[in-house]
């Protein structure tokens, strides 16, 4: 409790009014979030009941009720976050994609050298997703990161965004708040046994982290794939969610969820992208999220920064992925 520089209060006064707040408190959270109910944040669910000021929590409202994350989990790899908070057990979740360098604010719906800044709710496991994507150019929402704390690992910030269907349908969900959520540097399924392989210039890149997600509307979701190291170089593979085995040759954008894009980035505007380029599935299980292939590809320079073109060769992966 802060008190006015001015104000002089006995100390028996004191402890009075602080017993009576904490107890109104207490009253407060009880009606207000129903007994056993609190604000998750941390990988292992967590959160603080008590729910004081410094506890992460996962918030935003849609059709005029509250959803609150009682298990919330986050990655920063490459640029890349990735937040997702979900409530109950039946699948209900919300989760945000973009690609961020710092505070600031950055639009969903955007795409990204073809990668989808992007959110999206289900409300169940089964349900149809709500995304805010549509043609990859029309903002559809906002993120603001107000903390992006690399020593202590954790991410704040506010969000709004539409959800669409795919179909005509759309959603509208607001005031969106998540605060102080602990988040991992690396990723990997398969009990971290995940393979990544390439070359650049014939010099091999050795990976530091290598994950994959899948985003987007229902019927068009994108498979993203990202291998970095020194934090900051990343080769990203995207293609279609449900790729088939066989070979597919890469475009250096993406103009449909149907293309397949190779990315080699060395932080910044240095971006440079696949053209040509060819990968090749070998394996690829869509219940279990398991994909096993090969690539390479020629990155060309896209922006005036980039310092392409470089030889991606030798590229091999094997990843279970979120």
């Amino acid at each position: 409790m802060s008190l006015a520089p001015k104000i002089i209060v006995r100390l028996s006064m004191v402890f009075l009014l602080i017993f009576a707040m904490h107890s109104c408190t207490e009253e407060i959270n009880e009606d207000v979030l129903g007994s056993g109910e609190f604000l998750g944040g941390d990988p292992d669910g967590g959160g603080d009941p008590d729910g004081g000021n410094d506890d992460p929590f996962f918030r935003m409202d849609f059709d005029g009720a509250t959803f609150t994350s009682d298990n919330t989990t986050a990655s920063v790899v490459g640029g890349l976050v990735n937040i997702t908070g979900a409530r109950g057990t039946n699948g209900e979740s919300v989760s945000l994609s973009f690609y961020a360098n710092g505070t600031g604010t950055y639009q969903f719906g955007i795409s990204i050298d073809g990668l989808p800044n992007n959110a999206t709710y289900r409300a169940s496991s089964s349900a149809t997703p709500l995304s805010a994507t549509t043609d990859g150019g029309t903002p559809q929402g906002q993120v603001v990161i107000t903390e992006l704390d690399t020593q202590s690992n954790v991410i704040s910030g506010t969000f709004n965004f539409t959800g669409n269907d795919g179909a005509g349908g759309s959603k509208e969900f607001t005031d969106g708040e998540f605060s102080k959520i602990a988040f991992v540097t690396t990723l990997g399924g398969n009990g971290g046994q995940d393979a990544f392989f390439a070359r650049i210039d014939g010099v091999e890149f050795v990976e530091e982290s290598f994950g994959g997600n899948v985003s987007g509307t229902a019927g068009s979701e994108v498979l993203t794939m990202t291998a970095t190291r020194n934090t900051d170089q990343n080769i990203v593979i995207s293609m279609p969610a449900d790729i088939a085995v066989g070979t597919q040759t890469m475009v250096n954008a993406a103009s449909s969820s149907d293309d397949v894009v190779g990315t080699y980035s060395l932080g910044g505007l240095d971006i440079n992208t696949s053209n040509p380029g060819t990968l090749l599935i070998t394996f690829h299980d869509i219940e279990a999220k398991h994909i096993v292939g090969t690539f390479s590809f020629t990155a060309q320079p896209q922006l005036m920064d980039s310092t392409g073109p470089y030889t991606v060769s030798d590229g091999s992966f094997d990843l279970v992925y979120q």
